[in-house]
């Protein structure tokens, strides 16, 4: 899913050191530090939620050493790989990419049941 970011955007008057506070779509073209008064809250912007249907794969290999029948415990390592029709865009001044490689590391703990 894709989410716009909203920022609070300081605007200048004609009255000299005086601004209106507005809340506006990032666009990193129109937006820079000098006029950027903070983030808005995360739920700006849920109206305009776009889906990017993707492809996610997944390997890795799981090792079990729980002692007994009761307790697990299993370490798994592996990579994921992530990939979309077009770029996503993360980050504003970033090269976008389509995929994503990740390595991961899973530690699992528990009980197991009857």
């Amino acid at each position: 899913l894709l989410k716009p970011v909203y920022l609070y955007i300081l605007n200048e008057t004609n009255t000299p050191y005086e601004y209106n506070l507005t809340t506006e779509q990032y666009d990193p073209s129109k937006h820079f530090t000098d006029n950027i008064y903070g983030r808005t809250s995360f739920f700006n912007g849920f109206g305009k939620i776009k889906p990017l249907p993707g492809l996610y794969l997944k390997t890795g290999l799981n090792f079990d050493y729980g002692v007994t029948d009761k307790n697990l415990k299993s370490i798994e390592a592996g990579i994921a790989f992530d990939i979309y029709p077009k770029p996503v865009q993360i980050m504003a001044f970033n090269d976008n990419s389509y995929y994503f490689l990740t390595l991961y590391i899973s530690l699992s703990l528990g009980a197991r049941g009857n």
